[in-house]
């Protein structure tokens, strides 16, 4: 009995198959890109945490020639950054202006905006921020994001540490997002054009401004330090999604479900052992 040998595929076969993985790969990615994109601005619109940028617009716009309510000046805005005092803070983590000329209050060519990172406060990357306002002469503004340097009620460490329950109570999005809005207001009134620098949760938040078109024009320049843009958690590709998802139940229920989620995953307390007093005593 005699087999006839098989013959050996042709070159247009053998080019075919990879091809066509090629293209199905391509497909896959696009129309997941597709579906995440759609599924974002559905999401936004149902349940809108982000501000337009007509809002970040109109903000700024207010802050630079508004009423005597909403202008800021370089004479007026120490007052607008004092702490509030039933909202107490940490010594060393609240907002404030360093000025190119020591203590006189007048605008430079640029002012440095700093926004830091998430459970930090501006003694995060500590003197990098000023070091880079001094080497061009400009004021600096280092903020403080909300719930962040909140002292405890128990007043540890003399004067109080960090209190975690104000950053969960108080460092939502929409407020986060809007704390960055305020800083760029803050860094107009101080400066010409605005340098902004972010880390960490920081660095996303200025991601977020230098990427609204019409505010290019006041920035001059934007440092990323070790930007924020997914976690770490090797989960999160999976479920960032399914997270995000949640917005659209009505209610505090997505809140509830998402924080269920979280602790089921991550443990109800997440715990980041001081590697110093002053890590301790300024990181919540």
């Amino acid at each position: 009995m005699f087999f006839r040998p098989s013959k050996p595929p042709s070159l247009t076969v053998s080019l075919a198959i990879p091809l066509a993985a090629l293209g199905a790969g391509t497909a896959i990615t696009l129309l997941k890109g597709c579906f995440g994109r759609s599924l974002r601005r559905l999401i936004n619109k149902i349940d809108p945490i982000q501000p337009t940028e007509q809002q970040v617009v109109d903000a700024v716009n207010r802050s630079r020639s508004g009423d005597d309510n909403d202008l800021l000046t370089p004479s007026r805005v120490e007052q607008c950054i004092k702490e509030a005092a039933e909202m107490p803070v940490v010594a060393g983590a609240e907002r404030k202006i360093y000025w190119a000329d020591g203590y006189e209050q007048k605008k430079t060519k640029y002012a440095v905006v700093f926004v830091h990172g998430w459970g930090a406060c501006r003694q995060e990357c500590r003197p990098v921020p000023q070091n880079v306002a001094s080497a061009i002469g400009a004021n600096l503004y280092c903020g403080r994001l909300p719930g962040h340097g909140r002292r405890h009620r128990r007043g540890r460490l003399g004067g109080g540490g960090p209190d975690g329950e104000a950053l969960i109570d108080e460092a939502n999005p929409r407020a986060l997002l809007q704390s960055a809005v305020d800083a760029m207001c803050i860094g107009l009134a101080i400066g010409d054009e605005v340098i902004l620098m972010g880390m960490s949760t920081g660095g996303v938040l200025v991601s977020w401004l230098a990427s609204l078109p019409s505010l290019q024009a006041h920035i001059a320049g934007v440092v990323l330090i070790s930007p924020a843009y997914a976690l770490g958690h090797p989960l999160y590709p999976a479920l960032k999604h399914s997270f995000a998802t949640l917005r659209l139940l009505p209610g505090n229920i997505g809140r509830r479900w998402r924080s269920w989620l979280i602790s089921a995953i991550i443990g109800g307390t997440k715990a980041s052992p001081a590697l110093s007093e002053e890590h301790q005593r300024f990181n919540s």
